[in-house]
């Protein structure tokens, strides 16, 4: 959600963001979708990039074998689904 705030509100002229959250059945779904306008490489930083594999390794420590994480970017724009299975 950060990211969406981060990289779709400040580069684009007609920003756009979308927050889902819903529990059903003992699942958790979050989804983020969010327009952007790509950085040019030299405006990142040497962390750039970093932050999907925290989350990742972070999921994996937390949620082994009982998530889906689908990440999409076509068209201009960033699609994030995450779904927990919860106890």
């Amino acid at each position: 959600m950060e990211n969406a705030f981060k990289h779709g509100v400040g580069y684009s002229g007609r920003p756009g963001i979308v927050l889902r959250l819903s529990v059903a059945y003992k699942t958790l779904r979050f989804e983020v979708r969010n327009k952007y306008e790509p950085e040019p490489a030299e405006a990142k930083d040497e962390s750039s990039g970093i932050g999907l594999g925290n989350v990742m390794s972070r999921l994996n420590l937390l949620y082994r074998n009982k998530y889906t994480l689908s990440i999409n970017d076509a068209n201009g724009v960033f699609h994030i689904v995450l779904t927990l299975q919860l106890l």
